[in-house]
């Protein structure tokens, strides 16, 4: 199977497509090359048995069902596929999956079906292409909302407060955020944001880079085992079950050495920011000391 054939394959079969030109603007294919490649998925789903079909009436308007839907997710996980893919295949596939499509997608599944190994994986995430990510970063619109005194993050106009903090996006940040390009963006739109808010901003180099004037700067902190039992129970509210504590505490081990270690804006604690160990304190507890803080500030 070609590498463009996997691809809007891929994509039929997460996205709600309704035309040839929605294609076009997200994969950059032409026309023709869309028009063969249904055909050539259309053959694909008749080699499995199945009756079901991609429809492509003459005005470029596709019908898929959910049931051919299903179909072609099991293509996918076909693993007698022929996916000995080039470097920069692999990458143009890994930046698809992740910036291309609603759905999150973990590094699991990527090596799954790239069939490659998670060394291999994370070597074509650490070189990917940073003209196609500035490409990317130059489609998107941030925007923070405050509805019902609730923060939503919005990206293009979709609510993306919940995805972002699943363990599938996690498991890039670190990755990501040593593209220059990335950091260049985020710095640049948390600034944007800082100059027409009121806000109270937290990240791993907000202090250091981000807002270095920042009015208020509190340094929280907790061991590695509270933090895992922390993202567990937030796992848990969110659904999802089947956690491995274990599991969670390495990849924060992880994430805490790459960010320690990164190049860009490595994760430091500056001069001017007030330390808050917050392991044996409850979230009620934190903010009073937070407040306290930022009363004692604005009283100087």
């Amino acid at each position: 199977m070609d590498f463009e054939l996997k691809q809007i394959i891929e994509f039929l079969g997460e996205q709600n497509i309704s035309s040839v030109q929605e294609i076009q603007k997200r994969l950059n294919y032409t026309k023709r090359q869309i028009e063969y490649r249904v055909e050539k998925i259309n053959d694909k789903i008749a080699e499995s048995n199945s009756t079901e079909r991609i429809i492509l009436d003459s005005k470029g308007n596709i019908f898929i069902s959910s049931n051919c839907k299903k179909v072609i997710r099991e293509l996918l996980l076909n693993k007698s596929l022929d996916l000995n893919y080039s470097q920069e295949e692999r990458q143009a596939y890994i930046y698809f999956s992740i910036f291309g499509r609603n759905t999150v997608i973990g590094m699991a599944d990527l090596m799954i079906n790239l069939n490659v190994s998670k060394s291999t994986l994370i070597n074509d995430l650490k070189e990917l292409n940073e003209d196609k990510i500035i490409k990317f970063l130059s489609t998107l619109k941030f925007d923070v909302k405050f509805i019902d005194k609730k923060q939503y993050v919005f990206i293009n106009g979709e609510d993306v407060s919940e995805k972002i903090r699943t363990a599938e996006v996690s498991k890039f940040t670190s990755l990501f955020a040593k593209s220059p390009a990335v950091r260049e963006f985020l710095i640049d739109t948390q600034r944007n944001l800082a100059k027409s808010n009121n806000i109270i901003m937290d990240g791993r180099d907000i202090a250091s880079v981000v807002l270095p004037n920042a009015d208020v700067k509190i340094f929280l902190t907790a061991s590695v085992e509270e933090r895992a039992r922390r993202r567990v129970l937030d796992f848990e509210r969110q659904g999802i079950s089947d956690v491995n504590y274990e599991k969670v505490k390495e990849e924060i081990k992880a994430r805490d050495y790459q960010d320690e270690n990164r190049d860009i804006a490595p994760l430091i604690k500056v001069d001017s920011a007030i330390l808050i160990d917050t392991t044996e304190l409850t979230i009620n507890q934190v903010v009073e000391k937070m407040i306290e803080l930022i009363k004692f500030k604005e009283n100087l």
